[in-house]
């Protein structure tokens, strides 16, 4: 293959993955080098898109071609929408078409945030190693992108899909309904584990149970520690936080000292110094909303209650994902409307499956002996101490089940998906 045809047949996928084909380029070049001379080669888009767009260049830079980078993450998002289209079928085939169009410029011209790889140019077919550049990067097949390079570009991509959303559309999402109060309501207090606090919480409110009181019961609810841990990291993110898993871990580590909604010790000596410890009760039920009903002396479970952000439950890859935008939110827009992108990403994630799965995070291997000591030290302490023990103590030991940190596969995934999504597709 010629250089001009080299040209020729890179331009043409471009517009191919553009219109929502996702050929891989190695395949692309096999089609063009299998064709009769002279003769154009076809793939097919996604159904209903246009096969030959006007554009195949950089959108804002006429007569470049875009980077590998960015074409690898647009053949990606043609191959999720296609999927999804699969799936659910098309209601509006032209609309799809034009909207996936749009979208396709806007990743053409976008570049990850912070620091990473520079714009990868794409290997020309009949170029030589006398005409690979003498600086600059070299040039790369876009199945060669590492992952982490697309987990980051696509990252920029959603925060600026999410940022470019009308305001409406990023509103805050709806208050959990207020419920009819019980007439010989329980009152109550939850602490502890975040996430599970928080549906322990949402399930009392939503029986008619009454938070707080000079003589609520308090409930604390606990977990395995890594487990806890986990969800003070779930938790911190949809709060904003842009720490790393691995990072988060490390720090508890530097400090000596468990997060206070882990440390259940430490909770339950400060809140039997407010209503005594006859009404402090440590929860350690594999179900927490059962133990809850023992502590409370509930007739039966609360049921349930429908998540609402923030601190609601979600895999180690949507924890990942969030803390990855929060970090370009920071800069990209204030505060306020930050925190309702936020609060709407979130609820767009949890309500993806249902019911929610439990997330599996182990510590890094180096630091389970630190997690071990803390997990001997709050059992002892829970008991010695008198209070009331909904559950085997044992559980409080780490797990050390799943991957020392979250898959990037399966963050750009869920990239992919919520790109999708804020694009309108």
């Amino acid at each position: 293959m010629t250089p001009d045809e080299g040209e020729r047949a890179a331009r043409d996928w471009v517009a191919h993955l553009r219109s929502g084909g996702s050929t891989r380029w190695q395949e692309w070049l096999e089609s063009y080098a299998a064709a009769p001379s002279g003769e154009h080669v076809e793939h097919p888009g996604r159904p209903g898109h246009a096969e030959r767009p006007e554009r195949c260049e950089h959108p804002d830079r006429p007569g470049r071609l875009p980077g590998a980078g960015q074409l690898e993450l647009l053949r990606r998002l043609a191959g999720a929408a296609a999927a999804r289209t699969a799936s659910t079928g098309a209601a509006d085939v032209d609309r799809d078409a034009a909207v996936f169009a749009a979208l396709a410029d806007r990743t053409l011209n976008r570049t990850g945030p912070g620091r990473g790889l520079p714009e990868l140019p794409l290997p020309m077919p009949g170029a030589g190693s006398a005409d690979a550049p003498a600086i600059g990067p070299r040039p790369v097949d876009p199945d060669d992108v590492p992952l982490e390079e697309l987990v980051r570009s696509a990252t920029g991509l959603l925060v600026s899909e999410l940022v470019s959303a009308p305001s409406a559309e990023v509103a805050s999402p709806p208050a959990p309904p207020r419920p009819r109060r019980r007439l010989l309501a329980t009152r109550y207090v939850v602490d502890g584990a975040p996430i599970s606090s928080a549906a322990v919480r949402g399930a009392l409110r939503q029986a008619g149970h009454v938070a707080g009181g000079s003589r609520a019961t308090v409930v604390l609810v606990a977990a395995p520690l890594d487990v806890a841990l986990a969800q003070v990291w779930s938790a911190r993110a949809q709060h904003s936080a842009a720490a790393r898993w691995q990072a988060f871990v490390s720090r508890s580590v530097r400090l000596g000292a468990l997060p206070r909604a882990v440390d259940v010790a430490a909770l339950a000596r400060h809140w039997s110094d407010r209503v005594g410890v006859q009404r402090v009760h440590v929860v350690l039920d594999e179900d927490p909303l059962a133990g809850a009903a023992a502590a409370l002396r509930l007739p039966t479970g609360p049921a349930p209650a429908p998540p609402y952000p923030p601190d609601v439950a979600l895999t180690a890859a949507e924890v990942d994902l969030l803390r990855r935008v929060n970090e370009v939110l920071a800069v990209r827009v204030a505060a306020d409307r930050a925190d309702a992108i936020r609060a709407r990403l979130v609820a767009s994630l949890a309500a993806r499956r249902r019911p929610a799965a439990p997330m599996r995070l182990r510590v890094p291997d180096q630091h389970l002996p630190w997690l071990q000591q803390h997990a001997a030290r709050l059992r002892e302490e829970i008991v010695r101490d008198g209070y009331a023990v909904h559950g085997d103590p044992a559980r409080l030991g780490p797990l050390h089940e799943g991957p020392d940190r979250p898959l990037p596969d399966e963050v750009l995934a869920l990239l992919l998906e919520s790109v999708l999504d804020a694009a309108g597709l």
